[in-house]
């Protein structure tokens, strides 16, 4: 582990030899993670709909496919560890009532003009602009994009296109990603995997104890399909029958964090929005703690195996109130009924000022915080940082400068 983050170096380490897939690369966690495998001594074979750029030396392969296509899976089997963190995160802007919307017929496009251009480089024998193979960066690569706080890979507009060209609205095109994608992702039949999942699958409820333990029954707000599919993509690991565990990650946030994420917490500055009658408790995780606990889950899947076919949280080991949050912002609290906050957050999704709307704000409807004994006892992981120190470090770095995720 780098920067004495650790005091156990080889929690993180994964056997020298080890083939690894790895999903969402170009997604927040997705591209840290892939900057430590790098360093590893093991061989990366990367997905997502992006071309990235890899260093010529690097023992890695990039395949730009939707996770749901059979490319995607073709290039996980023979994998001994799969990291499955592809997802899409937020519906997006909603299609209006004449049809799917414009982000839809974008997509189609954009997939129609793709796969052209794929059938004229099979032909030609030409590579991918910016894919890989063998380790080596082709020219027309673009940088690792910034990601998600909410754990998961690539950022997908709703509305999107199937990759036979058939476009479906924005609630379906996000449950196909979702949990499709990650029933392909186990079609290959990886050694193992290590699924990405969430914390927002428990749900923020007003009667929700605090904190809230791996056996805890799940009770998703139905205001946020991510929590629902994350819970159907737990369920897919389960009956598939092989290696697994689930990581429920709380939110996350970092120096890659999306520039839309960290936009949206600057509004923190202006009001703190408090819900009448719902207590408040959220917990922020910064980027390198929550890719310690995934190569350290990855490490045990393929060694002991203590936690296989089992949840586990990854949190850090406070929370912030709505008070808390509101000292550290130097903002003040503006208490609110649940459905104004509701309102209002799907009115600044429709105006586009965030990407997202009542889905998340539904989870500050009541404690939302998790324990992190489980992870601790299995792995000797622990988050090196605070959740406020986590929100005051995003609060102080802003948003100028941030890339918008793929």
């Amino acid at each position: 582990m780098q920067d004495g983050r650790s005091e156990v170096p080889d929690l993180t380490d994964l056997p020298a030899g080890t083939v690894v897939g790895l999903t969402g690369t170009t997604g927040h966690l997705g591209q840290v993670l892939l900057e430590r495998l790098l360093r590893q001594d093991v061989e990366v074979r990367s997905v997502a709909r992006r071309p990235i750029a890899l260093p010529r030396s690097a023992r890695a392969a990039h395949t730009c496919a939707d996770i749901r296509s059979p490319a995607a899976r073709e290039a996980l089997e023979g994998t001994d560890l799969v990291f499955h963190l592809a997802a899409q995160v937020w519906e997006g802007q909603r299609a209006g009532a004449g049809g799917h919307g414009a982000a839809s017929e974008r997509a189609a496009s954009e997939r129609a003009a793709s796969e052209r251009a794929a059938s004229e480089r099979a032909a030609s024998g030409r590579p991918a602009p910016g894919e890989v193979a063998g380790g080596e960066a082709l020219p027309g690569g673009e940088a690792l994009p910034g990601g998600e706080a909410l754990p998961g890979g690539e950022a997908l507009p709703g509305g999107e296109a199937l990759p036979g060209g058939e476009a479906l609205p924005g609630g379906e095109a996000m449950r196909q990603v979702n949990v499709s994608g990650t029933t392909n992702v186990l079609a290959a039949r990886p050694g193992a995997v290590v699924l990405a999942s969430s914390a927002t699958v428990y749900g923020a409820w007003p009667d929700n104890p605090l904190p809230l333990f791996e056996d805890h029954v799940p009770r998703p707000n139905p205001e946020c399909p991510y929590a629902e599919h994350k819970l159907a993509a737990e369920q897919a690991c389960r009956e598939w029958g092989g290696r697994w565990v689930a990581l429920r990650l709380c939110a996350v946030l970092g120096p890659h964090a999306d520039v839309r994420v960290a936009r949206s917490l600057a509004g923190y500055r202006l009001a703190v929005p408090e819900v009448r009658g719902c207590p408040q408790a959220t917990q922020w995780i910064d980027e390198a703690d929550a890719v310690d606990a995934l190569l350290a889950a990855g490490r045990d899947l393929l060694g002991p195996g203590r936690a296989a076919s089992q949840v586990v949280n990854i949190a850090t080991r406070d929370w912030l109130g709505a008070p808390d949050i509101a000292r550290l912002a130097r903002s003040r609290r503006l208490k609110v009924s649940r459905r104004l906050v509701m309102g209002m957050a799907e009115l600044g999704r429709r105006a586009r000022l965030a990407p997202f709307g009542a889905d998340r704000a539904a989870l500050i409807c009541g404690p939302l915080a998790l324990a992190s004994e489980k992870a601790l006892e299995l792995w000797s992981w622990s988050a090196s940082r605070s959740s406020e120190e986590v929100f005051a470090a995003a609060l102080a770095r802003g948003w100028q400068g941030a890339r918008r995720n793929r």
